[in-house]
């Protein structure tokens, strides 16, 4: 009879993947660039839309998802499990 964590399995080593490729991907230099260039760009809008809330309210908004997303992720990768040009 099967265990019935074939499932669960798969979905972790799927998640383990995909937090690999986060992980990896999100260390690029280019994201950091696009990171720097989306806050120079925020911050030079802001007297076009008067300093508001609302414009506040976007790069709060938009920096608490992206840091939630790519949190868990990264945390989830171990270090041990990561190419040695990577673990410093």
């Amino acid at each position: 009879m099967p265990n019935g964590n074939n499932g669960t399995n798969s979905l972790a080593r799927g998640f383990s993947k995909a937090a690999s490729g986060i992980s990896t991907a999100a260390g690029k230099p280019a994201v950091f660039a696009l990171a720097v260039l989306t806050i120079i760009v925020w911050a030079a809008s802001g007297p076009l839309f008067g300093y508001s809330d609302t414009w506040q309210l976007v790069i709060n908004t938009g920096t608490t998802i992206i840091t939630f997303m790519l949190s868990h992720p990264e945390l989830s990768e171990p270090r041990w499990r990561r190419r040695p040009s990577e673990a410093r």
